[in-house]
């Protein structure tokens, strides 16, 4: 893992500006630091790497150029097939390196220019700059594991890893986008491809830019785009497909120079995912975020039966206002997902202990519907006009808890997409914190689509939630501490697997049922089928331990333009009455640190 900066103008710009703005990106990369300038009849370059030094730690270098350095590239991330890769152009491209994967992204660029992307197996944001055509090429991976932002403006452009390099390169482009605040009242994050800031934009997953450095014009596509064909129809088939293409992965994302270990939150996928690279003697340890009795039994069965050492990260419950600031103190633009904070706290664990790569399950609950609103949709869509369905709405209205409770699991409306699509997407108190109009075309890609309501569902999560909020938190929490996550379930060959298993298959067994048989087979101490509580935070818990959280987001957004202002100063009331949750609360006050830095 790294950070990267890139800077192209007809202005040169001077070093020490440069080298500030990719030095804080160091927490990304603090092995390493290196920049190359390159100067030319249309414009000045600069390429800057930070450096997590993971694959040949002595070779690896950044910015590093090609063979006949024609061109020079600055990565972020892991190529897993990189031996592959260099095996297949090894009679086309002469390498420098003994064991670099970040070559092997040169090797098939050179030959391919690109449609090398598309052979990349692994998670990675890039920057290549080729001498020969005066040409700048940015990338992001197919899933959006890591992140890519750029700047284009008055023949200029700018690229990073993250927003505050941008705008240390060029103060100007610091200004907020209403509009995209909005989106984050509504949605929890802000869609790709925008920011919280009006001229810096996300790369979206499976994109590439090119940026022409004589003409200033930009132009961009996709070499991946996700979607479900269901063709495997199968239960055997599938489950012995996803059982080979497991296998597979988890035999090129092992490959390391440094020690490895594994997330165990004791749900379905970090438990497979432990077993298999225990069976396969990759990992000795597993961290584990102490939250529901029933996650940590299983965590503590599971390590029990590899005879792995599970280090518990016990901190989350109990935890400082100060704590939470120090944890998102680096964000670039608000996040509300309930986990970041947690997460956090768990890659410092790793990082103390030692370690600098750790293995995630993220990822297999969008592509194999493992939620379990894919259940309740899947309900909803089959008891549409049956009698249950009926009893069931008539249920909804009596005022008895449970009953009510179960029976909100179905839904009845005359387009179930677009029912989905406006319950699942719009926070109901979006209105207490913001009138402007929000970014609801970010999401509609998908709403006209003629998908079924499960293959639309997914590809829903998938293209839009996974790496807006879930790959957004990972990438935060892992590099705020200095640690490389991999994520073996949006390998190429596994999402090319899961999106081609009807869903159908996918749904037995309350969901992700390829994975769930493939566990029960292979452990018995952990109940695949037992819905996972998950590392979450204590909403309620900092609101309630004294008024200091309230009093912080009070000052920190008494003058911030972006908040209704009724809201704020009424704020304590309506959430002693209920009006708002612990979890909207949390929002609030992920909004109010990220705010507070953006405006010191």
């Amino acid at each position: 893992m790294c950070g990267i900066l890139g800077y192209s103008s007809r202005k040169e710009l001077d070093k020490f500006t440069f080298d500030t703005a990719l030095g804080l990106l160091k927490h990304r990369g603090p092995d390493g630091f290196k920049t190359n300038h390159f100067s030319t009849p249309h414009c000045n370059v600069y390429l800057g790497h930070t450096r997590l030094s993971i694959i040949d730690i002595q070779g690896g270098t950044q910015p590093m150029p090609s063979c006949n350095e024609d061109s020079w590239i600055t990565f972020n991330g892991e190529i897993y097939n990189y031996l592959e890769i260099r095996n297949e152009f090894k009679n086309r491209y002469n390498f420098r390196t003994k064991n670099s994967d970040t070559e092997s992204i040169l090797a098939a660029y050179s030959v391919q220019g690109k449609d090398s992307l598309k052979m990349l197996d692994g998670m990675f944001a890039l920057g290549i700059y080729n001498k020969k055509t005066s040409k700048i090429m940015i990338a992001r991976d197919r899933f959006g594991v890591k992140p890519l932002y750029y700047s284009k403006f008055n023949n200029t452009f700018i690229f990073s890893s993250e927003i505050k390099s941008i705008i240390a390169v060029s103060n100007d482009l610091g200004v907020i986008d209403e509009e995209s605040i909005s989106s984050f009242w509504m949605f929890s994050h802000i869609p790709a491809p925008f920011t919280a800031y009006k001229n810096i934009n996300k790369v979206c997953p499976g994109q590439w830019l090119e940026y022409d450095l004589k003409t200033g014009n930009l132009e961009s596509g996709f070499y991946y785009k996700f979607k479900r064909d269901n063709k495997i129809t199968d239960y055997e088939e599938a489950e012995c497909a996803f059982t080979n293409a497991l296998g597979n992965t988890l035999e090129k994302y092992s490959r390391s120079d440094v020690g490895m270990t594994s997330l165990l939150s004791g749900g379905v996928d970090s438990s497979l995912l432990t077993l298999e690279l225990s069976s396969k003697n990759k990992i000795s340890s597993a961290f584990h975020s102490l939250c529901s009795e029933e996650d940590t039994e299983d965590a503590r069965a599971l390590s029990k039966f590899t005879n792995l050492n599970l280090i518990e990260e016990k901190r989350i419950s109990s935890y400082s206002l100060d704590d939470i600031v120090e944890e998102l103190s680096l964000l670039d633009e608000p996040l509300g997902d309930a986990s970041l904070f947690p997460s956090c706290l768990i890659a410092s664990s790793i990082k103390s202990s030692g370690f600098k790569v750790a293995f995630s399950g993220d990822g297999l609950d969008e592509l194999g519907m493992g939620y379990s609103l894919f259940q309740d949709w899947n309900f909803s869509k089959q008891q549409q006009n049956s009698i249950l369905g009926q009893l069931l709405l008539i249920f909804q209205k009596i005022n008895i808890p449970r009953l009510k409770a179960k029976a909100s699991r179905f839904k009845k409306a005359d387009d179930l997409k677009l029912h989905y699509y406006n319950t699942r997407h719009f926070n109901k108190n979006y209105s207490l914190f913001s009138s402007h109009e929000s970014l609801k075309k970010a999401y509609r890609g998908v709403v006209n689509s003629d998908l079924d309501l499960m293959n639309y569902i997914c590809e829903d999560l998938t293209k839009y939630y996974l790496p807006n909020e879930i790959l957004y938190k990972t990438d935060y929490a892992s590099m705020k501490h200095s640690v490389e996550y991999r994520i073996p379930f949006l390998s190429n060959e596994i999402t090319d697997i899961l999106s081609s298993i009807d869903s159908n298959i996918l749904l037995r067994k309350k969901g992700k049922s390829v994975a769930k048989s493939l566990l029960r087979k292979s452990c018995s101490h952990v109940n695949p089928f037992r819905v996972k509580k998950g590392f979450i935070s204590n909403y309620d818990y900092i609101f309630k331990k004294d008024n200091e959280a309230l009093l912080f987001i009070s000052k920190s957004l008494s003058n911030c333009p972006y908040i209704n202002n009724d809201t704020m100063n009424s704020l304590e009331n309506i959430y002693e009455i209920g009006q708002v949750s612990g979890k909207t609360m949390w929002r609030v006050l992920i909004f109010s640190i990220w705010w507070n830095n953006f405006s010191s």
